[in-house]
């Protein structure tokens, strides 16, 4: 078409004109079955831009007895092939559903007993279609039971894959071999593939999140209990792609199956079967088309995204599957087809706001108090700050390794504790344990010293005093009690008494007592005439001792 026949001259001006281009994935169309076909869908996906196609076939009906294949039912697929590449169009195949004989079972979605028999009808039709077809995509969806019966099991895959992988690349070894689409970014069932061997034996993993009676947009997201980005969300795709590197795997996601239906009735399948609609507008999905792509321009690694499908298989449908098309099933075209061309003609650039990213960064934890090796008597107050590129969502207290009763969903956390007196003497270790919304955790600790009042070392304590003439014959006393560099704060009492000079002697006249909890800020009257003084001293309590009487004279009074 006209687009790829400009395509070089567009190169050129590219390479002349702007700085380099961002990262675009690879748009295209999966091919829906032959119910559909009052349109040529080849024509329709190439017409909108599309680089690829992706087409199933069905292993069942291609060799009905072992050996033997049904070349009426592949010629199909050989006019299928030649017409896409003749567009210019790429061809991914997905063969699937098992033959009674090679499965044992009357459910065509059983696997075969013996993963060698698929791994040969995959080397004779990778030979047959050599050069043709540009990728084999290993089963659909094996990680659900409706595929995979009676119940998907990643062990039994990862053979079938081990021996399909072999098989393409002895017939094709340019061929592109794909991992069967998960659904719905299904990271563990993957993990569980590495487990069982399975790495090695694929080129790209393929997804699906043309997931049951989706409505979310692509932006939209949810966490996992574990903190991991929400399987079903658009963006877990970033969470696959941390499965793959955590298994040493650096290697493209091919988005299989994107989609979003525009059936509205209320959602027949699924967990949230009843309480939902089944799919979204047509407006929403031509806008939520467009948004993905922009979506997936953030992430190089996505190299290929495919919209399931072309068209509608039925308007009368209760099935959202069946309404998943660009195009309607009396052939008119739906807004989202319009949106695909633009942007496979143009891609827009990557959305600036695309959901978070895989996060495995531990908050960062300061502890503010105590300091680390401060000794204390009973109560210990204990402050400390979290940062984090997300948002902290919860902060524990643990003490020599026990948890604290309560947490603080902040990030910050302070707690006066008095339960610190329950603790041993002697040194005691205080952490401090952070936890963000990805659930990674980070902590920090110190060392504290529980003493008791025959072996905490405390620093003498500091007595000051003021004296300042408040009117009249009155007079305001202020000042405080500390003991810097101590563990706690002093303990006792400030004893004042006023005296009045009786020739050369002071006599006693009143006397005040306060606490030393606070600062004292107090006002005495000097109830007659005379020259004043106020004598001033700390009485401690253990482990504080007394300090010296300190004089502060007040003047003479009329």
């Amino acid at each position: 078409m006209l687009r790829r026949a400009l395509a070089p001259l567009v190169v050129l001006l590219g390479c002349l004109l702007a700085p380099a281009a961002a990262h675009a994935v690879e748009p295209g169309m999966v091919i829906g079955p032959r119910e559909t076909n009052n349109i040529d869908q080849i024509e329709r996906a190439d017409r909108a831009g599309s680089d690829w196609v992706r087409v199933f076939v069905n292993w069942a009906t291609a060799e009905p007895s072992p050996g033997q294949l049904d070349e009426f039912y592949l010629r199909e697929f050989d006019e299928r092939v030649d017409r896409a590449r003749a567009a210019g169009l790429k061809v991914v195949m997905v063969v699937t559903n098992s033959p009674g004989w090679a499965s044992g079972s009357s459910s065509a979605s059983a696997p075969p007993q013996d993963p060698e028999t698929y791994a040969s009808f995959i080397r004779r039709y990778a030979e047959r279609y050599r050069g043709r077809v540009a990728a084999w995509e290993i089963w659909n969806e094996p990680d659900e039971g409706a595929s995979w019966s009676p119940a998907p099991d990643p062990g039994r895959y990862a053979e079938l894959l081990r021996a399909s992988y072999g098989a393409v690349k002895v017939s094709d070894p340019g061929a592109v071999v794909v991992l069967g689409g998960l659904v719905g970014n299904h990271y563990r069932f993957l993990e569980q593939v590495y487990a069982a061997g399975g790495k090695g034996s694929f080129d790209a993993v393929g997804l699906h999140t043309d997931t049951a009676c989706l409505t979310a947009p692509p932006e939209e997201q949810y966490r996992e209990p574990d903190g991991r980005i929400g399987r079903f969300s658009f963006t877990g795709y970033r969470e696959v792609r941390r499965s793959m590197l955590a298994n040493g795997d650096d290697k493209p996601i091919w988005m299989t199956e994107i989609g979003w239906s525009t059936l509205t009735t209320t959602c027949q399948v699924g967990g949230r079967a009843g309480t939902k609609p089944s799919g979204v507008t047509e407006s929403q999905q031509a806008s939520y088309l467009t948004r993905a792509y922009r979506c997936m321009q953030n992430d190089p690694y996505v190299a290929v995204a495919l919209w399931f499908s072309v068209q509608d298989v039925s308007t009368s449908t209760t099935r959202y599957d069946h309404r998943l098309g660009l195009i309607r099933d009396n052939g008119t075209l739906k807004p989202a087809y319009e949106n695909f061309s633009d942007w496979a003609n143009d891609p827009s650039p990557p959305a600036s706001n695309c959901g978070f990213g895989v996060d495995q960064d531990a908050p960062k934890v300061t502890i503010l108090a105590p300091r680390s090796g401060q000794g204390y008597l009973d109560r210990l107050l204990v402050v400390a700050k979290a940062t984090d590129d997300d948002r902290v969502v919860r902060m524990e207290l643990y003490a020599n390794g026990e948890k604290v009763p309560g947490s603080q969903r902040r990030d910050t956390f302070r707690l006066d504790w008095n339960g610190a007196k329950n603790l041993p003497d002697g040194r005691n270790t205080l952490t401090i344990r952070a936890r963000d919304a990805a659930n990674n955790v980070g902590e920090a600790s110190v060392e504290v010293v529980r003493g008791n009042e025959n072996t905490l070392e405390v620093a003498p304590p500091k007595l000051t005093i003021s004296a300042r003439r408040a009117g009249g014959r009155r007079v305001r006393l202020r000042g405080r009690v500390t003991a810097p560099g101590s563990p706690i704060r002093p303990k006792g009492r400030v004893r004042f008494f006023l005296e009045t000079k009786r020739g050369k002697r002071w006599k006693p006249f009143s006397r005040y007592t306060k606490g030393v909890a606070r600062p004292y800020n107090f006002t005495v009257p000097i109830k007659k005439p005379g020259i004043w003084r106020v004598r001033v001293k700390f009485v401690g309590q253990k482990p504080f001792g007394n300090t010296r009487t300190r004089v502060k004279r007040l003047g003479r009074f009329r």
